[in-house]
């Protein structure tokens, strides 16, 4: 299920092009102020896989404004309707967001730039076939260890390399953890869009994103600025419906939580 917010913003507004930590915050204040037990849970573990994965099974989209330029690593809002996005398949996130949402202000502070709340909606579920089309809302990360330069680091998947393994994997994880059974598929065909591939590149524009978001570390006991690594590109998945709804509903990807991996679909013409 997923819920729509509607803000209005003065023209010319502007935050940080690195805004994610800021929306994320938001969230668990939203959480926090209906429900603190929730909040808490939330945050400091979350849903584990075999207590040694931990997934919050929310996901936020990008800040959506039809018209937004960048100047000095900040995004400047030239319309002042913006729209944000939120989801999750858990019913008690959804409840606890909204009650948040009418608990707190009408305004929202994202890095020292007050965005007023027009209107909330709770949007309708959606059903999905075994093959469907999406666009991106956010970025969406996948990542593994590479030896590069002789050590070994954390590589993010860019747009050419198959990471539909992995893709598949991480959604199948995420079933177990909302159903509390394990679904048997090992089919999965991932493709993303090649025409609007070529038309960004002839437009010189990057298919990538880069973003700055802290990291908690637990060796340090401190947050890090990590530079992560995402996709923004419409593409085309096959698997079971179910994991495709998983995917929907809380993200395709990794660091959902953090604002990435959020779809909407979109139809045969629009692809």
């Amino acid at each position: 299920m997923r819920v729509k917010i509607n803000f209005l913003i003065e023209k010319g507004g502007r935050i940080s092009i690195n805004y994610n930590i800021f929306l994320c915050a938001i969230i668990y204040k939203f959480l926090n102020s209906a429900n603190k037990q929730f909040a808490e849970f939330l945050h400091n573990h979350g849903f584990s896989f075999n207590d040694s994965r931990y997934f919050k099974l929310f996901v936020f989209s990008d800040l959506i404004c039809k018209d937004i330029t960048i100047e000095n690593n900040k995004l400047i809002f030239n319309d002042e309707k913006v729209i944000w996005y939120i989801s999750s398949p858990i019913d008690d996130f959804i409840r606890y967001l909204v009650e948040g949402l009418f608990i707190e202000n009408s305004e929202m502070l994202i890095d020292m730039q007050y965005f007023r709340i027009d209107k909330v909606e709770v949007l309708a579920e959606k059903q999905f076939s075994k093959r469907e089309k999406f666009k991106m809302l956010s970025p969406m990360v996948l990542s593994t260890k590479k030896e590069i330069n002789g050590k070994l680091r954390q590589y993010y998947f860019r747009y050419y390399d198959d990471f539909s393994q992995q893709l598949l994997q991480n959604l199948k994880r995420k079933y177990f953890l909302i159903h509390k059974q394990e679904l048997k598929c090992d089919y999965i065909k991932f493709e993303f869009d090649k025409n609007y591939i070529i038309r960004q590149l002839k437009k010189k524009k990057e298919i990538s994103r880069l973003r700055h978001i802290y990291h908690w570390n637990n060796k340090t006991n401190s947050y890090e600025d990590v530079m992560v690594k995402g996709i923004l590109c419409p593409f085309m998945i096959e698997t079971a419906e179910e994991l495709i709804k998983i995917g929907y509903d809380c993200g395709f990807g990794e660091k959902n939580s953090i604002g990435f991996g959020m779809v909407e679909s979109v139809n045969e013409k629009n692809y």
